[in-house]
């Protein structure tokens, strides 16, 4: 696939932000899983199944609030023919990961943008994570001041392995 393809697919993520996501999705050991809170039509979720390792799942959580965008996210995947790849939930983040099972190599957090939800967020997929893991929560900066509020809140809370930003993305990695 092209990078002209990928940013056929609709959505908010840049082509930068598309790259980032598809080189941290190629680390992820086999055995772990890839998961994207807030897929909305699907150009990040592509992303990262694409940088995925052959024997990693990858999974896309989101409430869809409209059928249409649902449908699109399905056809952007067939369309990158990466939908073999990747399980839709149409669920909520809080119900998805009260269910989950296994180890998380990669979490990308890119749902609601309000402080307190992206810090349940955090919270509730926290524990899922495999040591070395690494979260993403998109929209990390100046637009979106409840995303940093929670990152910087995270920070404080918990000892991580390490921290950065790369563009709109911040990352924290799940000590070891």
């Amino acid at each position: 696939m092209t990078t002209a393809q990928l940013m056929a697919v609709d959505g908010q993520t840049t082509e930068r932000e598309c790259e980032n996501l598809f080189l941290m999705a190629r680390e992820v050991p086999a055995g772990q899983a890839i998961v994207e809170v807030g897929v909305f039509r699907g150009r990040s979720l592509c992303s990262l199944a694409l940088g995925a390792q052959p024997r990693v799942q990858v999974f896309g959580i989101d409430v869809w609030r409209s059928e249409g965008d649902y449908a699109y996210a399905c056809r952007a995947l067939e369309d990158m023919c990466v939908a073999h790849r990747v399980i839709l939930w149409p669920t909520t983040s809080a119900s998805a990961a009260s269910r989950w099972q296994g180890p998380i190599g990669l979490l990308h957090l890119d749902a609601a943008h309000d402080s307190e939800s992206v810090h349940a967020e955090i919270e509730e997929w926290l524990p899922h994570c495999a040591p070395g893991a690494v979260i993403m929560v998109h929209d990390y900066g100046a637009t979106f001041p409840g995303v940093v509020w929670a990152v910087e809140r995270e920070r404080r809370l918990c000892t991580w392995s390490g921290f950065g930003v790369r563009g709109t993305h911040a990352m924290l990695w799940v000590p070891t």
